[in-house]
């Protein structure tokens, strides 16, 4: 009993501490980002092209930038990135929910490193699949200086942020290559994109934090 009440106590805390923190930043002036439609995230000699959200998913999600790209390569090839950036909690959640709702059952999950300058970024990696068509998604969560894998802990980080009276911009970013011949094709185009895109996103993050 006293471990039930402890946890119920815990979880009425975490929730008293979010709704404080987000009190705290409704005020507050929320960062630009528009360096999102103006940063340079060209992949080799692909063409790409933006796709518009539907109306419903910008009322539910309330982001504060929002890119969906489809980069095709000379030989038909494909690669979709998706960032959503918001300062709200409702605006950044797990690419589980959307794809789940279109019908997609996730084969396998785990987690993988993506290439980020120097250093490098740790991803949640999955294999979905719908009817006879695979995906290799991948995403993670960043504010430009903080990554992670999972939503969990990137929402407490971001909540913390929110104590200090400013909104915190906080984004989802997913990259999604369809399985043409192998699993391990598609894992390795990945890597090979998200080194060179990945740098303008986070950068541009965290110009945007501080106001630059």
């Amino acid at each position: 009993m006293t471990r039930k009440w402890l946890t119920v106590n815990a979880v009425l805390l975490v929730a008293l501490g979010g709704a404080i923190a987000m009190r705290l930043t409704a005020s507050g002036t929320v960062p630009s980002a528009a360096f999102l439609q103006k940063a340079d995230l060209g992949y080799n000699n692909w063409t790409y092209a933006d796709y518009a959200v539907t109306d419903g998913d910008r009322a539910m999600l309330e982001p504060d930038a929002l890119l969906v790209r489809r980069y095709t390569s000379p030989k038909n090839s494909q690669i979709e990135l998706a960032v959503i950036i918001g300062h709200r909690k409702k605006s950044i959640h797990t690419p589980e929910f959307c794809m789940a709702g279109g019908g997609w059952d996730t084969i396998s999950e785990g987690t993988t490193t993506l290439p980020m300058g120097s250093a490098a970024i740790v991803a949640t990696r999955m294999v979905q699949q719908r009817q006879n068509v695979r995906m290799v998604v991948t995403y993670f969560f960043t504010d430009g200086s903080y990554s992670s894998a999972s939503l969990v802990p990137f929402q407490l980080n971001q909540m913390l942020h929110r104590f200090s009276r400013r909104p915190h911009l906080g984004a989802l970013v997913r990259i999604r290559v369809p399985v043409n011949r192998s699993i391990a094709d598609s894992a390795m185009l990945t890597q090979d994109f998200a080194r060179d895109v990945l740098p303008g996103i986070v950068l541009g993050l965290r110009r945007a934090q501080a106001g630059s």
